[in-house]
This record gives structure tokens, sequence and C-alpha cells, in this order.
């Protein structure tokens, strides 16, 4: 028991050693600002929130401990409404990000930011839904996180998040849970790590859901929220804009952010 506990000690130790690593050696990573006004009123930045729901009872009033996990912006793939195909420009492997220097720093800019908020800048003249989404739950008892992938219908991905902004505005478009609600797999598919036939809800949380009754103790929740605003929408928001305001440290989207934050405060 002694030896484990030493073990567990040590692996602890080099995960930290690693992440300080990489925190003091990798570019600071920015949104890309528009290069000049005509380029600015084509774009828009968009942000939202899309909840796992692991037990589907975000919304039943009779569960008050919440057990959702933010999904990242890497396991998504925003598509364009009217050619029904991925936004290319927002896939590194089609538009690297662009690392320089400034003050004597690595930033990189791009195009989406990675977040457990999910940040993209699109074309503003466009419609947006969301085509495919990944993630992997991590449990305590599981010896490897269970793995699930879903193409999404586009006209219902579509009427439920529209991903539409305004041009060259920011535009916070709310807060959506996903929960699989049945599996179809085998004993192959689990070993080989294929894609499970799943029934899922998507859906988003309305303001008056009994979502915003519970019990919000998961620092994986309660981060998403301005605290001092309490845990609504508009507290999303407000987290949201300080966010893109804190990392910018200047520029287009910093100002815009700044903007549209203190309309959010004044609107009490």
């Amino acid at each position: 028991m002694e030896k484990k506990i030493k073990f567990h000690k040590l692996t602890k130790l080099l995960l930290l050693i690693t992440l300080f690593l990489n925190f003091t050696c990798a570019a600071d990573v920015r949104l890309l600002n528009p290069i000049d006004s005509n380029e600015a009123k084509n774009q828009t930045l968009v942000g939202f929130i899309i909840l796992d729901d692991l037990n589907n009872d975000a919304q039943d009033a009779s569960a008050m401990i919440l057990k959702v996990h933010p999904i990242l912006s890497t396991e998504m793939v925003i598509f364009d409404w009217q050619s029904k195909t991925p936004v290319e420009n927002l896939s590194n492997a089609k538009k690297p990000m662009v690392t320089v220097e400034e003050d004597g720093e690595k930033v990189s800019y791009t195009n989406q930011l990675v977040t457990s908020t999910p940040t993209f800048i699109l074309d503003s003249r466009k419609d947006h839904y969301l085509g495919y989404m990944q993630w992997e739950r991590f449990c305590n008892h599981c010896s490897k996180p269970t793995s699930y992938r879903i193409n999404l219908e586009p006209q219902k991905s579509f009427s439920t998040l529209k991903i539409k902004g305004k041009p060259g505005e920011i535009v916070f478009l709310g807060i959506y849970r996903v929960s699989v609600t049945k599996e179809d797999f085998n004993i192959n598919q689990i070993l080989t790590n294929q894609a499970r036939k799943l029934d899922y809800v998507f859906e988003r949380i309305s303001p008056n859901s009994p979502f915003w009754q519970k019990d919000f103790r998961d620092y994986y929740i309660w981060s998403k929220f301005e605290k001092e605003y309490g845990y609504n929408e508009r507290s999303a928001e407000i987290k949201f804009l300080k966010n893109i305001i804190n990392g910018q440290q200047k520029g287009y989207w910093k100002e815009k952010a700044e903007k549209r934050l203190s309309e959010l405060l004044a609107a009490k």
C-alpha cells in the first residue's frame, strides 16, 4: 500500500512538472483580429456552452445535484448551413495557427479557442450549425474513458443551436445540453473504439429551467459563470466576455468584448 501511495505521489509530481514546462514554453494563444473594417464587418465572434448531461437529469426538478461536464471546442465541427460542409478555416490542418513574437513573448493567433466555452470566428454573412461532436467521459472505476461520437442531423441541430452572429460583433448563443439516452454496441466496438449507435437529446437550457435551481458544487460547471452575478445565462456571458478581454490583451476583439460587457452590466 505504501509503495502504491508513493507511486501516485510521484505520478502527480511528474504531471505537475510537465504541465509547468508546457505552460512556460508554450505560446500565448489569442483570437485573430481583423485586418481592417471591411474584414471586421464580414466576421463575427460567437460563443456557447454545451454540457454533457451524464444522468440525463439536468432539467429534472427532482435531481438537485448537477452531473454535467462542459465539452471542449476541439471536439466539435462547425458546418456551413448552405453547403452542409465543415468550415475549413476552423481546422488547424487547413489553416495553421500563426505564431509571432510580440513584446518579447510568443503569441499564436487562431480562429477558434481550445476551451470548454467554444469560441469561433465565423463568416457573419453565413448561417452555421454544429454537425459533429465527440467527447470522453471519465469515471473513477473505468479502465479507460468512454468515448461518444455524434453526427447531428442538420435540421435538428440548426433549429436547436443556430450558429449566427452579427457583423463585426460578439454574440453569446446560450447554454445547451446533450445527453445519451440509449447506446447500441457490442464488445468489439468497445475494444476497437468504434463509433456506436446512440440515441441522444440535444436542447437549449431555457431561463426558467429547473437546471438553474440545482447545486452548482462541481468546479467544471460553476467555473463557467461569474459567481457575483449568480448562475444564469447572463452570468455565463459575462464570464465569457471577461475571458476574451483577459486573453486578448489588446486589439479589435478585446475592444468589442469590453463594449458588450459594458452594455450587459448596464442592463440590470
